[in-house]
Parts: C-alpha cells; sequence; structure tokens
C-alpha cells in the first residue's frame, strides 16, 4: 500500500516553514464551505431610490441599513444622490450580511464598479466580476460586496438568490505532504522543525525495500513536528479542514521493545498546545484516543473506549482490535464547523482504521497548527505519511464533509 512519492528534501525544506507557527507567525487557511444560515423565502431584492440608505450630502464612512426586510446592507464612503440610490466615493462599497445561493445581479450606475462574491462569512477568497450597467450577471456564492472603482452613481440594484440553498465552491482536495521514508538510510533521523524526547528515525528495511521508521527509544516519550507548505504559493498555511493518512505496523518481532507501544500522532500543533491522536496496539484492548496535551484530567476529547464516567466522547465501536504483523491504513480527518454559542472555534474529527470509522466527535475545539508522528515507549513503526484537505470521500465511501451537523 504504497503511496506516491515525494522527494525527500522538498519536503525537509518546506518544513522549515512551521517554525513561523512555533513563534506565533500564524496565518488562516480556508478549506470548509458550509456555514449554517438562516432559512428565507426565495427572492429578488431592489433597491433603488424608495430605499436609499442615507439623506447626507456628504460622504458618511459607514451607513448600515435594513430597509429591505431580512436583509442588512452595509454601506462604505456612500451620500445621498438625489433620485438615485446613493453615490460611492472611490473605494466605496456595498455589502450584504447574507444573499443565499446567489444567482444574478443587475446594476444601473455611472462611474465603473466591479464586484466580489464569497461563500462563507470569514473567507478571504473570492470572485470577481467585471460589471457593465443595466446588464445581469450571472454569479454564485452567498455573500457579495459591489466597489466602486471610481465615484459612481448607483441608481438600482436588483438581486437574484435562492435563499433555500447556499451556494457550494467546488472542492478540490489538495495534498500538503505525501512522504514514505525510502530515502532514508537506516539510522537517519526523521527530517522534522521540532523534537521532543528522542524524536524519530528510520529503522528497517522490509521485503520490498521500504523503509518503516518508529521512535528512537521505545522505552520513553518521543516526538517529531512537521507543517503544511503550500503547493502552490510556497511558504506555511494551516488548514481549517484536514486529513492524515498513515500507513502503520507494530511487528511481532520488535513489539517487545515498547513498554506500552502507544503511538500516533500529534495534530494541530502549535501555539495553543497540541492534540496526541494516541493509537494504541493491545489486540482485542487496543484504543485511539484524542488527548489535548496538558490537559487530561478530564478524560479524552473523542475515544474509542465506552467509560460511563466520560459519556459520549464519539465512539463508533464497541471495541477496538489492532494485530501485531498487520498492516493498518490510519485516516485521521478533520472538518472545521466554525463557531459555537461561545463564540470558540470548533471543528469534528472522524477516524478510520482502513476503511472502518473508528471515531466521530463534534464541538473539539480547534487551534491551528502541525502535525508529526509520537511514541510513547511505543515500537509502532510507520511506513508513510500524507497530510491532505478533507477527502471528498471518505475510507467508509461516505462524503462526511458535507453531513449535516
Amino acid at each position: 500500500m504504497r503511496r506516491e512519492r515525494k522527494n525527500l528534501i522538498y519536503l525537509l525544506l518546506s518544513f522549515l516553514a512551521i517554525t513561523l507557527l512555533v513563534i506565533g507567525g500564524l496565518n488562516q487557511h480556508n478549506t470548509l464551505y458550509h456555514d449554517p444560515e438562516a432559512v428565507q423565502a426565495d427572492m429578488v431584492s431592489t433597491l433603488d431610490a424608495s430605499n436609499a440608505p442615507t439623506t447626507e450630502a456628504t460622504y458618511q464612512t459607514e451607513v448600515v441599513s435594513n430597509k429591505i426586510p431580512f436583509a442588512t446592507y452595509t454601506y462604505k464612503k456612500v451620500k445621498a444622490s438625489a433620485g438615485h440610490h446613493a453615490m460611492l466615493d472611490t473605494d466605496g462599497t456595498i455589502t450584504k450580511d447574507l444573499a443565499k445561493g446567489l444567482i444574478s445581479i443587475n446594476v444601473v450606475f455611472t462611474g465603473s464598479i466591479k464586484v466580489h462574491t464569497w461563500y462563507r462569512s470569514f473567507d478571504t477568497d473570492y470572485t470577481e466580476y467585471s460589471i457593465t450597467t443595466n446588464t445581469t450577471h450571472n454569479i454564485s456564492g452567498n455573500y457579495f460586496k459591489i466597489i466602486a472603482l471610481s465615484e459612481t452613481t448607483i441608481s438600482s440594484i436588483n438581486l437574484t438568490y435562492s435563499c433555500t440553498a447556499a451556494s457550494t465552491k467546488p472542492r478540490v482536495v489538495r495534498t500538503y505532504v505525501n512522504w514514505d521514508f525510502d530515502l532514508l538510510n537506516i539510522g537517519d533521523n526523521v527530517p522534522n522543525v521540532a523534537v521532543e524526547g528522542a524524536g524519530f528515525a528510520a529503522y528497517r528495511k522490509d521485503t520490498n525495500n521500504e523503509v518503516w521508521v518508529r521512535s528512537k527509544d521505545p522505552t520513553n516519550w518521543a516526538a517529531v513536528y512537521f507543517g503544511t507548505p503550500d503547493p502552490e504559493l510556497g511558504g506555511e498555511i494551516f488548514l481549517k479542514d484536514f486529513a492524515l493518512i498513515s500507513e502503520v505496523m507494530l511487528p511481532s518481532a520488535t513489539a517487545s521493545h515498547g513498554l506500552t507501544n502507544d503511538g500516533g500522532f500529534p495534530l494541530l500543533v502549535g501555539g495553543s498546545g497540541r492534540y496526541d491522536g494516541a493509537l494504541y496496539f493491545g489486540g482485542a484492548n487496543s484504543s485511539f484516543n484524542l488527548w489535548k496535551a496538558g490537559d487530561t484530567g478530564n478524560g479524552p476529547y473523542a475515544t474509542t473506549q465506552n467509560n460511563p464516567d466520560w459519556g459520549d466522547r464519539g465512539s463508533k465501536v464497541e471495541s477496538l482490535t489492532l494485530e501485531q504483523d498487520v498492516s493498518y491504513t490510519i485516516t485521521i480527518a478533520g472538518k472545521y464547523q466554525g463557531l459555537n454559542n461561545d463564540n470558540k472555534e470548533v471543528f469534528t474529527i472522524y477516524v478510520f482504521v482502513d476503511n472502518l470509522l473508528i471515531v466521530e466527535k463534534t464541538d473539539i475545539p480547534y487551534m491551528m497548527g502541525g502535525f508529526g508522528l509520537r511514541g510513547w515507549q511505543s515500537a509502532i513503526e510507520y511506513n508513510s505519511i500524507k497530510i491532505t484537505d478533507f477527502p471528498l470521500v471518505c475510507p467508509d465511501g461516505i462524503d462526511h464533509y458535507n453531513d449535516v451537523l
């Protein structure tokens, strides 16, 4: 079960970018397009002189208008224009709070404008449309902004949107890390930008001449951390939606080297801390636990264990069995939910062993960060690791990305 080869030297150079995260220089990269939205009736909104946002004859820095039912329009650098809807100064804007399922826009104006649309309230990427006066333009998205390129008089705006269904941006799943360890010599350290404990190194080659890595000290703690380089622009990005995919095994010949064989993967490692996706090889008593480093008093945030003291922590199986000498593909996928009622960012975690969903847990606090390999007294070996956007289809054949939370 080999992964597509990725040049090790390229990745080593790319991983250096995670130092931005370690020192706190964090930037966000959004990949999710399913904000919850209020239900409204299908609607065509018309803005004209009858619902002008202001009567002021001088430019106002910002005006918020609710003259259209069920909608809020925000105007910047705007003033009144007799017989027209409004006048915008250069770089003046008109933004609607939500126009779910944008279909078309027609603006009658004198001057010069463009329109930006986007899909989620917090998106930083957008689609730009060049607009000509009194022409119906097809657009898509769930939010829009009219931007004046020069002083512009807006006579009217006709906006059509479905309201009952949001537009969905076509998703492209990008790969950020695609790494086997076959370019390492036995004993070579696994490249990283941060190490805790003994670190990881290439341990053996199998009969297919493939390299497996493991903790350099299976009687103690070891971890390595790395980042997610942008495959197109370079530099470091931090994923809202992600998937970590790795091939793991505990060989019976060396299993006794590990005192507990508790391995797995650090997740979202950054200035706010980290999660440990802890994978314990214990035959019929195996388990997966998602721990928050330094915050273990109330148990794991998600687990396959069914502990009545913890309540529902997302287990989808009655028990988990991981046998020695069996290679398993572990997939840990995170889907960003947005803000909860306490205005905190949260995400849903999905964990698969091969094609079996073993954990699904919502409302886990989100942190920006990178990924890695971990081992607590562990002789578990790793043959590959890949970091991607959330999959179009998960290992169980289901599109969990578009599940309704």
